[in-house]
């Protein structure tokens, strides 16, 4: 009878603590269901289900007809976007959030430190004599050749193959799905939104390399004319300076660019810090802007070094393992931010007078 009455209070001690996460859970099956596959969830913050807000609160702010009334869409700097009422109508107020970019608010951003400190470590460990202007133009001309082919593949069903193997391979699979869906109706820009710089180098650059598609095939691509002059000259070791950190026989000492796993598996990993170890990302979108603004490789490295400050100041994640923030602050960095950090150094090291 002793051990009945222990097992009954750890068991409602348990229920109690496992109450929240069920209720999260069967919210969240609600929301799930009126979110379309291609609308907000992929560029949603990951806290907005749990910032759903019932109005119990009979002090607080009323949704329309009181307590459990018709969902309305709120938005604050402090909690950021979410809904507040009934969960009846949802749909409604979800109509309304179509397409938008949910970011978080202040309480509910989060930033690993970890990962600009991991891209700092990566560009230190660049040798500059190894990274050469035709490695920065092969990295480049390679991404130019991968969407080019997206492009093709909208009309050409060889090559629209090619692509759907590639990112079955290469990307999550819901992303995949997505991906295949927005090529099949041509929409190429949101195709490009849903790549990261290393999955476009490698699609360019596994395509230039295998010459799948002989001379004889009616299209022809400038790029691979492009890569044909840069691979000329190009040390191959120059392009590991563009990728992540290695482990060698003394330690993580090098760099590799190697085709990484799927983004999306950095959360199966027991260690949360595996995205932070991706630092290709930001050196390949930097090779890019480098190349079409013709700057010198001799300056890539102190200025990719300045560049992670900025482009993860505000980064809001949810955890360490949310991957979207930080790959969408990645693409963010352009042309303007790397002159501007240009024009810095050149001020700092007494070369503007």
């Amino acid at each position: 009878m002793h051990q009945s009455r222990e097992l009954d209070k750890h068991a409602v001690a348990l229920a109690d603590e496992l109450a929240p996460f069920l209720g999260e859970s069967l919210l969240a099956l609600v929301y799930a269901a009126e979110i379309q596959e291609d609308e907000i969830v992929s560029q949603a913050d990951e806290n907005f289900v749990r910032k759903h807000d019932f109005a119990l609160d009979l002090k607080g702010p009323q949704p329309e007809g009181g307590t459990w009334g018709r969902p309305k869409v709120m938005r604050d700097d402090v909690l950021g976007a979410r809904i507040r009422g009934s969960l009846v109508g949802i749909s409604a107020a979800m109509a309304k959030l179509k397409g938008e970019q949910l970011e978080g608010g202040v309480a509910t951003r989060f930033a690993d430190p970890a990962f600009p400190v991991m891209q700092k470590v990566a560009i230190a460990l660049i040798n500059p004599a190894e990274l050469s202007d035709a490695v920065l133009g092969f990295a480049a001309e390679s991404i130019n050749l991968a969407e080019r082919l997206l492009a093709a593949a909208t009309v050409d069903s060889e090559i629209k193959n090619y692509c759907y193997d590639f990112v079955s391979r290469r990307c999550g699979e819901r992303r995949a799905l997505l991906i295949k869906k927005h090529l099949a109706a041509g929409q190429i820009d949101k195709v490009k939104e849903l790549m990261l710089p290393s999955e476009l180098f490698s699609l360019g650059h596994e395509f230039y390399s295998d010459g799948a598609f002989g001379a004889d095939y009616p299209w022809s691509f400038r790029q691979s004319a492009l890569l044909d002059e840069l691979s000329k000259g190009l040390n191959r070791a120059g392009l590991s300076q563009l990728g992540y950190p290695a482990a060698s026989w003394h330690g993580i000492d090098t760099l590799a660019l190697e085709s990484p796993a799927p983004v999306e598996a950095m959360a199966t990993y027991v260690s949360p810090h595996r995205l932070a170890e991706r630092s290709c990302e930001l050196k390949l979108q930097l090779a890019r802007i480098f190349w079409q603004s013709g700057l010198p490789a001799s300056i890539f490295k102190p200025i990719a070094d300045r560049v992670v400050e900025k482009a993860m100041r505000d980064v809001g994640q949810a955890s360490v393992q949310d991957w979207e923030p930080i790959i969408r602050a990645i693409k963010n960095i352009n042309e303007e931010m790397v002159m501007e950090t240009a024009f810095e150094l050149i001020n700092l090291w007494g070369l503007g007078t």
